[in-house]
């Protein structure tokens, strides 16, 4: 019998989303059931939690959020089972005593954080059931946390979790180390961008992203990241709002992830925060409106497991009566953004994926499907290779694959989805519910396309845009000089210079 997957994610009230509070999540692929509740004082936190508990839920990752004198706690629960214990806020030497003592009766650190009130650190922790050495580092300067790292995986112990705490201008790192094996590393803190790509490389090397942390430089958050060897999808999302990261946590729990970590900061009142009217509302665009995304296009930064990209159409999971379409955003170049996210085009009617690997149609069941008209490249071919002889392997891979379908501006077409070559051997109407999987290589790119794609050409950046958002975005560019845009302005001002000088755009 399937294990019945449950998310529940408890709704709070106006009056807390209204907060600049700001949850970024870190999830990885699993089932079960996963539940995330809104802060709560220490007392209710612990009634909560042996709530849960006895639900056969265990807390994973633990969270404080704190206004003013006020202390809340938050936390998010996974499936599982075993003896565990909270402990209340201690200063360090009472915290190290108490993990002394709970050692010796058998439990280990889970998770722990830190917080500051009256003048005093303070450290709260999770303690569960379980085998092996525990070690827990005061707080070092990065150097001295690395050195220390570097000792402590020579007699066989992996970070777990860490914290950070700010003392004069200089941060500190407090870890907890575990008996284990496999890779462990932990990278400096970096900008938003920055990390995501540092995550792209080192999930491709095998590794994943299980802790994060937030520091700030000057005016700049930086993100500094635990890793350690694993599998399977690993995806972390930006900053949200909590309401909305409840809204991000149910879409993820449907997608098959569960949240492994998650970290709170604060996030600056802005007049658009608040509703309230921006005073150059009469000479900018609303850009925030442009980068929605189609509620049946999946944009995600991780892999999707085996350390494999692919752009997924599933006929299985219809949106809208839309395939559900995943693309890893990384593929998407040159793209405009605003806030961190892609600003979707709203002008093709299809996808072109350039230097694609290898593609398979499954059934809902993921049973390969290669029957008549439908192609499949196994394994241990390619593209490339498979229509080598015939001289279109070339092709296909310099120029591309297309398909096209009833979606963006098309989306109220009557036209059927068209899967040409190397896709099917003919135009022909599914016969059931399908899902094809394009697998991606590391240079691959994912293009648009218009409706008539015979000959078909991709679609230059301007033209990506129906005429009126493309001028808005460019004269919002011309106003902010927003880096989001840069890349894309960039691309439009050398296929079109004429334009871009006609609007005074360097």
């Amino acid at each position: 019998m399937k294990t019945k997957i449950l998310i529940l994610l408890c709704l709070i009230g106006i009056k807390y989303g209204e907060t600049q509070n700001k949850y970024v999540g870190v999830w990885e692929s699993a089932s079960k059931s996963n539940i995330v509740h809104k802060p709560l004082l220490w007392n209710a936190f612990v009634n909560k939690n042996e709530a849960m508990e006895n639900k056969g839920l265990r807390l994973n990752d633990l969270e404080i959020t704190k206004k003013g004198p006020l202390v809340k706690y938050t936390g998010s629960w996974r499936s599982g089972s075993g003896k565990t214990k909270l402990s209340k806020a201690l200063i360090w030497k009472d915290f190290l005593k108490k993990g002394e003592n709970l050692t010796e009766k058998g439990y280990r650190l889970v998770d722990f954080e830190i917080f500051k009130k009256a003048g005093k650190q303070y450290y709260v922790g999770f303690w569960k059931k379980g085998s092996g050495n525990n070690i827990i580092t005061k707080g070092l300067k990065w150097k001295a946390f690395l050195d220390k790292g570097e000792d402590l995986t020579k007699k066989g112990y992996r970070l777990t979790d860490f914290e950070t705490f700010k003392k004069g201008s200089s941060y500190f790192y407090v870890g907890n180390w575990r008996s284990g094996s496999g890779s462990n590393l932990i990278t400096k803190g970096l900008k938003w961008n920055a990390f995501l790509d540092k995550g792209e490389e080192l999930t491709g090397k095998g590794l994943r992203l299980y802790d994060v942390e937030i520091i700030k430089v000057g005016n700049t958050k930086r993100y500094v990241g635990a890793w350690k060897s694993g599998t399977g999808g690993n995806i972390i999302t930006k900053g949200l709002k909590w309401n909305a990261f409840l809204e991000k946590g149910k879409k993820m729990t449907q997608d098959g992830y569960r949240l492994v970590d998650f970290e709170v900061f604060k996030a600056k009142t802005t007049p658009d925060q608040n509703n309230t009217p921006n005073p150059n509302s009469n000479t900018l665009p609303n850009i925030s409106s442009f980068a929605k995304t189609p509620n049946y296009v999946k944009l995600l930064s991780g892999t999707q497991g085996n350390n494999k990209y692919r752009v997924t159409v599933d006929f299985t999971k219809l949106i809208d009566g839309k395939p559900e379409i995943t693309i890893p955003k990384q593929f998407l170049k040159n793209l405009p953004s605003y806030k961190g996210e892609i600003i979707f085009p709203d002008n093709f009617c299809g996808l072109r994926i350039v230097k694609a690997n290898r593609f398979v149609w499954y059934t809902k069941n993921d049973g390969v499907y290669n029957k008549h008209p439908y192609n499949y490249i196994s394994e241990d071919s390619s593209i490339l290779e498979e229509y080598q002889d015939s001289g279109e392997g070339e092709y296909f891979d310099k120029i591309g694959i297309d398909f096209t379908g009833p979606i963006g501006k098309c989306i109220n077409s009557n036209a059927s989805w068209v899967f040409p070559q190397p896709y099917m051997k003919e135009y022909k109407v599914m016969p059931q519910p399908l899902k094809l999987e394009i697998e991606l290589g590391s240079d691959s790119e994912v293009k648009f396309v218009n409706f008539k794609m015979s000959p078909g050409k991709s679609l230059k950046a301007l033209k990506l845009f129906k005429k009126t958002k493309a001028e808005k975005l460019m004269k919002y560019y011309k106003k902010t000089l927003i880096d989001g845009l840069r890349k894309w302005i960039e691309t439009v001002c050398k296929e079109n210079p004429d334009k871009c000088v006609s609007m005074g755009i360097e």
